[in-house]
């Protein structure tokens, strides 16, 4: 699971949701989860349109089993090619992958959440995830 960000140095709300695990679908624990509108499903998050992210995995999941998702400060690995920096903080940030999060939004713009700061030793990108929803 990504490290949690210290709550009283980043003040996110924190919150455990769970959902149905969409058909075909494979969460691993830790993963930035995002819902289809749809469906109302679970899905690892990714660049495909109109998902909505919704948390941090708590458990893997295969399809129709329970995902439990946390909302809250989190460190997601930073892409390398569209990085999010310094000038990011307290903007959009999107999703890469299920487990990277970007600052271009790739072609369909899904909002991973905000950024909160970049960890210097680690290069990772704190998030505020799933209580950010546009």
């Amino acid at each position: 699971m990504p490290n949690l960000i210290v709550e009283y140095a980043i003040n996110c709300s924190r919150y455990v949701r769970q959902f149905e695990t969409a058909t075909g679908a494979t969460i691993s624990k830790g993963d930035i989860v995002a819902l289809n509108p749809q469906t109302g499903k679970a899905h690892p998050a990714a660049d495909t349109a109109n998902f909505v992210v919704v948390g941090i995995a708590e458990n893997s999941t295969q399809a129709g089993e329970t995902v439990f998702v946390l909302t809250g400060c989190f460190a997601i690995a930073n892409d390398t090619t569209n990085a999010v920096s310094s000038a990011h903080v307290n903007k959009k940030v999107y999703v890469k992958s299920a487990t990277t999060a970007d600052s271009n939004g790739g072609t369909n713009k899904i909002v991973a959440g905000v950024c909160r700061f970049i960890d210097a030793q680690t290069g990772k990108v704190a998030i505020e995830i799933g209580n950010y929803f546009s």
